[in-house]
């Protein structure tokens, strides 16, 4: 399986109206491979987890969360189209009490097998993203310490 088009995926989601949240880039794409064999066990099994959307106000384009991964997967079949579609229709919707940052970081942290670099990377950006943010508060939200960086719960 190859994609139609590196970017066809995120061109297709402007397309219906559902635009990418930032924070939702903070996290690594799968390799091509992972995301071929990603959209193998979708084909095979469906889709077992629902995308997650959210928006700032009731008037508001949705923003995509989470499930950039399973849209690309999704996007390498001939009917990906409708698929994603399929998909955008199930999706949880969040609104403006759930902070979308907090639900990235934690959909995707324990979720990834990040390493330590990446880790580093992510709080990386969590802090160039929100200077205003703490850095304890920025620790806080990747489930670091603050003083050295290890893991907490």
């Amino acid at each position: 399986m190859s994609a139609p088009s590196i970017t066809g995926w995120r061109d297709y989601l402007a397309e219906v109206g559902v635009e990418l949240h930032p924070a939702a880039e903070l996290f690594p794409m799968l390799s091509e491979v992972e995301l071929d064999e990603l959209a193998r066990d979708i084909d095979a099994n469906g889709l077992t987890s629902p995308l997650a959307l959210w928006r700032p106000t009731g008037d508001a384009p949705f923003q995509l969360l989470d499930g950039r991964n399973r849209v690309a997967a999704m996007w390498r079949f001939c009917d990906g189209a409708d698929r994603i579609a399929g998909a955008i229709s199930l999706a949880n919707r969040y609104e403006a009490r759930t902070d979308p940052v907090a639900f990235i970081i934690s959909a995707n942290l324990k979720r990834r097998h990040l390493s330590a670099d990446q880790k580093r990377e992510l709080i990386a950006k969590l802090l160039r993203a929100d200077p205003a943010r703490s850095n304890s508060s920025t620790a806080a939200l990747a489930k670091v310490s603050d003083q050295d960086g290890s893991e907490r719960s």
